[in-house]
């Protein structure tokens, strides 16, 4: 029996047909935001919408739902689908709506996209298959499998080693590119030298319509100067603007202005420091600080998330509020921190 065979559901039925969706290009500044949840770990659609509204007021061209930050694979099929419908609703044309369909295998994520894009996704995002050790061949076999179930909606490569422990070779992804597979690819590597080879290959190649994207943020200057078509930032849940100015600025030549943009940057990214390593993971310390400085700015109201991660204490709570105050994303006067 072939794999396609083994799928459950058919050819026949699992090609989506897109609908109102326009395959317009991936550019930008598209944050990768968090979920917002309630205590009791429910979608917080209340929250969501005020977060969406957040960074499009701030210059974002759309966001992606359901990526590492979004905490995607620890959630249920029918809390991804509320997830999608919520923002798809409340986006209404503002902005494209990226969603992540991640999962370990062909098979799982294949089974995925066709409700991701009923809900409202205009484009999908898919890792390598993880856990299982994939060759190249089986990575490009991945992709374009996926290509065939997602029809004419634009598919997304995420390349994120850390997550998948393997990483997109140049080869792999120009030749999906070249021949129509993926539409964009977002490199959250943080490989330059990588990075420099694809956008290399793009031009030699004479590729047209695909996109390549950044998500590491203490290098997005330099990726925007090598040439990206735009960032996917997880610090973008706080402040767009800065990746906004730098995609602006290295367009019209100014490196200056560009390196001011980053420093500001880097200074923030400390907010994913503060949580203790000793007592929480690294998905616990970036996400939850970026929840906790979301609900000192008043855009979402818990700062709660997934099982089994942890929240930030009180101490990193209040570290977390004072990154804020030194950015200018929150005023001295304040409320005191609290538990968030």
């Amino acid at each position: 029996m072939s794999f396609a065979d083994g799928l459950e559901v058919s050819q026949e039925q699992d090609t989506v047909s897109g609908g109102d969706t326009v395959a317009q290009p991936i550019t930008g500044v598209i944050p990768p935001i968090v979920t917002p949840l309630t205590d009791g770990g429910d979608v917080d659609s209340g929250s969501l919408r005020r977060l969406i509204d957040h960074v499009l007021a701030e210059g974002a061209r759309g966001v992606f739902v359901l990526g590492s930050t979004g905490e995607g694979t620890s959630f249920t099929a029918a809390q991804r689908t509320r997830v999608i419908e919520l923002a798809a609703d409340h986006l209404d044309g503002r902005g494209q709506l990226l969603a992540g369909v991640l999962a370990p295998s062909t098979a799982q994520t294949a089974e995925l996209i066709p409700g991701a894009v009923a809900a409202g996704a205009d484009a999908v995002v898919a890792a390598a298959p993880f856990y299982v050790a994939t060759h190249a061949a089986e990575v490009d076999r991945h992709y374009r499998r996926l290509a065939e179930v997602a029809g004419p909606v634009p598919l997304v490569a995420y390349d994120i080693p850390p997550r998948v422990h393997s990483k997109l070779g140049a080869q792999v992804v120009i030749g999906l590119a070249a021949d129509g597979v993926i539409a964009a690819v977002k490199d959250s590597s943080g490989d330059l030298p990588g990075l420099r080879g694809l956008l290399t290959e793009r031009e030699n190649h004479g590729i047209t319509g695909f996109t390549i994207l950044t998500g590491a943020e203490p290098t997005a200057d330099v990726a925007t100067a090598l040439g990206v078509d735009g960032i996917i930032p997880g610090l973008g849940n706080l402040t767009v603007s800065p990746f906004v100015t730098i995609l602006d600025v290295v367009s019209g030549g100014d490196l200056k202005a560009a390196a001011a943009a980053q420093a500001k940057i880097l200074d923030l990214m400390a907010v994913f420091d503060v949580g203790d390593r000793g007592r929480i993971s690294d998905s616990s310390a970036t996400t939850g600080g970026i929840k906790s400085a979301l609900v000192m700015m008043g855009v979402i109201d818990s700062a709660a998330v997934a099982e089994p991660l942890s929240r930030l204490d009180d101490s990193e709570t209040a570290r977390i509020r004072d990154l804020l105050v030194a950015a200018g994303l929150l005023s001295p006067r304040g409320p005191a921190p609290a538990r968030a």
